[in-house]
């Protein structure tokens, strides 16, 4: 993932992240005025990203993946797109899997960005290679919806 350059909508990467990457454990509280949640609603977040990937990934099917998204990623693609754009992740042999309930290691904190997105970026350290991941997620009808995505194999 390219530093310091926001993640483009539904991008997958199957490229190695770069190596020694800056890792910082970011202190994560939430932010009544940015709207951060707490730490536990920001992994819950990034897990149920995960699940829904690794489920459309393993079934074909995106359509339920496709309800969890922004309504621009909506208007923009349709789930047989998805699962187009995803095909790179899924020959890549990222364990998105093995992310669901690990722990992740943000390299920013949690924020929000100037267009009112939430960005996520950092990785999980899971076998056999840590997954990075640099998410950015919408607010809508209440709920933070993926609205841009990067993935890459780690160290």
């Amino acid at each position: 993932m390219p530093r310091n350059v926001e993640p483009q909508p539904v991008k997958t990467a199957s490229a190695a992240a770069p190596s020694n990457p800056p890792v910082v454990k970011a202190p994560v509280s939430p932010d009544n005025s940015t709207g951060i949640p707490d730490l536990t609603t920001i992994y819950q977040i990034l897990w149920s990203t995960t699940a829904n990937i690794q489920q459309a990934n393993k079934n074909g099917d995106y359509s339920m993946f496709w309800r969890t998204i922004s309504p621009r990623l909506q208007s923009e693609l349709t789930p047989t797109l998805l699962g187009t754009q995803f095909a790179s992740l899924r020959s890549s042999g990222i364990a998105i899997d093995s992310t669901i309930g690990a722990v992740p290691t943000f390299e920013l904190a949690p924020h929000v960005i100037s267009d009112g997105r939430m960005r996520l970026r950092g990785s999980f350290d899971v076998a056999p290679k840590d997954v990075r991941f640099d998410l950015l997620y919408v607010k809508a009808q209440g709920l933070w919806r993926l609205d841009a995505i990067a993935f890459a194999e780690g160290d």
